[in-house]
């Protein structure tokens, strides 16, 4: 009994520490993505430009690519 009850007050107290940091923002916070559409390709040189739907256009190159290679891209994908 005396296990279970230690076991179960930890629990609490790390879910209130946990709590507690998210009330103080301490916890990590990731940038956001950038999602848009490609309109510019340069594959022979290995880059390209994306277009925000705010209407920035922002640079990339075959190092940001996850899940893809550049040749698979074309422009007008999203």
């Amino acid at each position: 009994m005396y296990v279970a009850l230690r076991d179960g007050l930890r629990c609490a107290k790390r879910q209130l520490d946990d709590y507690s940091r998210r009330l103080r923002r301490e916890t990590k916070t990731h940038d956001t993505e950038y999602i848009g559409e490609v309109v510019r390709l340069f594959p022979d040189e290995g880059y390209g430009f994306i277009r925000r739907a705010d209407g920035d256009e922002l640079y990339f190159n075959s190092d940001n690519l996850v899940n893809t290679t550049l040749k698979q891209l074309s422009e007008g994908d999203a």
